[in-house]
């Protein structure tokens, strides 16, 4: 699922979701890290936030005369929090020593870096035919947890779960600053987008237009309704951490109603009309999902070289952060071989770019009922292993062993047609 196979011309990216993950490239901590820029590695000078728009601005200036799309996805504010170095001194004298000095430094630089952006369109002559959407991801930590959490003692109905900001401009729609509190979610991106642009929108979105709220519009002409599902683990569970919102009301758990308009106050006994009809919709969400064997991801192999880590497991552990590498677990890739080959397995505890001994004595690795193990010195950095292959589908599998008999999995694994 790499951008530049899903559409985008030119990607300058750093990997995972946070700097520092073990996705991404090893000791990047948001300072003179290394990212990708088009599948190769470049180094770099500066914060991330900083060099992503740079990069993000030299993309337009090169492509102003013509209709381009730009998206911007930064680390920050994710953790691993890290002060920028300039911005933390301006916060300091402008406001003394302040709490979580590390986090503001960050925010504050990505509206510097968004000032940036917005002065170099007015410069181009570009504000007036670009839309512009300033928003995040996801909303308050924990976001599926459940309800009265010491993080969020008052939040009943997960709405601070999932309220995000975003700002869009648009001067031919947006003429002239407004809030507006209508239900909206993130699938509406991709209709509002494809609208603005007058290009058909597909009748199977789940999303629909901002273009009338853009406008002025203050509400839905309906009672919109909008399900957010998110379970924080691998199993599909029905109404797990689940919520079901209109404008007014929001369903909890399937039975747990809530109304919005009476200071968010449970009333699932005295609406049993609305407990059904919610209900009703989720049912119909739910069974429209295909099984989950119909949309597991698998990685493709024998395309080009490619690199698998311990993020990417369906099965086993589930390691996070770069210091997972430290510790002894173990899982399975989900992979699909596109053709007959010999292929070559490198396995690695720790990426490439690290160059530190497995201190295994032993490799193996297992792809659909096909075996194959090696010896190893504890000095070793790596282990190579080749299979001849049918093209299919399969699990992977790739371990470590060492005299103690603990195993554990090889965190890296390097894929190449072999030679």
């Amino acid at each position: 699922h790499l951008p530049e196979h899903r559409g985008f011309e030119e990607t300058f990216i750093h990997g995972g979701g946070g700097i520092g993950q073990m996705e991404d490239y090893y000791g990047n901590d948001h300072l003179d890290d290394s990212y990708w820029h088009n599948g190769n590695v470049v180094k770099t000078a500066g914060f991330s936030s900083d060099v992503l728009f740079d990069h993000a601005m030299a993309f337009i200036d090169k492509h102003q005369k013509k209709p381009f799309f730009c998206f911007v996805s930064t680390p920050a504010t994710h953790k691993p929090w890290k002060s920028h170095p300039e911005v933390a001194k301006r916060i300091t004298e402008r406001d003394g020593n302040v709490k979580d000095l590390s986090l503001l430094s960050m925010i504050e630089n990505i509206d510097d870096n968004v000032g940036r952006a917005l002065k170099q369109l007015d410069e181009l002559g570009l504000s007036d035919k670009t839309l512009v959407i300033f928003a995040t991801d996801q909303g308050m930590r924990n976001r599926g947890a459940p309800a009265n959490s010491p993080e969020n003692p008052r939040s009943k109905s997960f709405d601070e779960r999932h309220h995000v900001f975003c700002m869009m401009r648009y001067p031919p729609v947006t003429q002239s600053p407004r809030r507006n509190d209508a239900l909206t979610g993130m699938v509406d991106m991709a209709p509002t987008i494809l609208d603005l642009c007058e290009l058909p929108i597909p009748q199977n979105l789940d999303g629909r237009s901002l273009k009338p709220l853009l406008a002025g519009k203050a509400r839905w002409s309906d009672d919109r309704e909008l399900i957010v599902q998110c379970p924080r683990s691998r199993e599909r569970k029905k109404w797990n951490n689940t919520v079901v919102k209109t404008q007014r009301w929001r369903l909890i758990d399937g039975d747990k109603l809530y109304d919005l308009e009476n200071g968010d106050a449970e009333v699932s006994s005295s609406h049993p009309e609305v407990l059904t009809q919610l209900n009703a919709s989720y049912d119909a969400f739910w069974n429209s999902l295909p099984e989950p064997q119909e949309i597991l991801s698998r990685h493709l192999l024998g395309i080009e070289d490619t690199r698998l880590n311990g993020m990417d497991w369906y099965q086993g552990a589930s390691p996070w952060g770069g210091g997972h590498m430290n510790r002894k677990s173990s899982g399975i890739w989900a992979v699909e071989v596109a053709k007959d080959a010999r292929y070559r397995f490198e396995l690695r505890r720790y990426p490439r770019e690290a160059s530190k001994a497995i201190g295994a004595s032993q490799a193996a690795l297992k792809i659909g009922d096909r075996t194959a193990q090696t010896d190893l010195s504890l000095t070793d950095d790596q282990a190579v292993i080749e299979l001849n292959l049918e093209a299919g589908s399969y699990d992977l599998e790739a371990t470590f062993s060492d005299t103690d008999d603990a195993t554990w999995g090889a965190y890296f694994l390097y894929v190449s047609m072999a030679e």
